[in-house]
């Protein structure tokens, strides 16, 4: 896996291809990828894009939402298995330590579709916490699922490590 800065053209072949597109346009409200794009592309002072095998398969980062709370997001290709472990080392090991400990960060949180049951076990992997769920949020009427991970909690956990 190779990580490379946010460019326009790649962020937009990503969101073109991008395997959960409807359940993000849902978030959204409209759906037009250049639109997408653009708000990614707004939003990359801690973003990255994630290559495997010479292609772009993930674009992701985190957005302060307002002081001290983060809102992570991702963007992935039906190719995301191929990179899953070296970007889950990544985000262990570099991402998550940066929001926390150089950022300021006290809580990271994501919003996922009830279908994406890979991600959902991924998240829980960095000791995310379902909160919520949000029953009938999607236009064909499943879920949403609100998951977080909080300074402290965090803490605990490396120490028990």
């Amino acid at each position: 896996m190779r990580l490379t800065e946010l460019d326009y053209g790649v962020v937009l072949e990503i969101v073109k291809q991008a395997h959960d597109l409807e359940q993000i346009y849902v978030l959204n409200g409209h759906r037009d990828p250049g639109v997408l794009a653009k708000v990614i592309m707004a939003a990359a002072n801690f973003s990255w894009v994630a290559w495997g095998e010479g292609k772009p398969i993930a674009v992701f980062g985190a957005v302060e939402q307002h002081k001290g709370v983060w809102q992570i997001y991702m963007l992935t290709t039906p190719d995301f298995r191929k990179i899953a472990i070296p970007l889950t080392r990544f985000l262990k090991r570099t991402m998550v330590p940066i929001l926390f400990d150089e950022l300021g960060c006290r809580r990271l949180e994501g919003f996922f579709h009830e279908d994406n049951v890979f991600i959902h076990r991924w998240v829980e992997g960095f000791g995310a916490k379902r909160e919520y769920v949000k029953e009938g949020y999607a236009p064909d009427g499943k879920a949403y699922f609100g998951y977080a991970i909080c300074k402290g909690t965090l803490d605990s956990q490396n120490q028990t490590r």
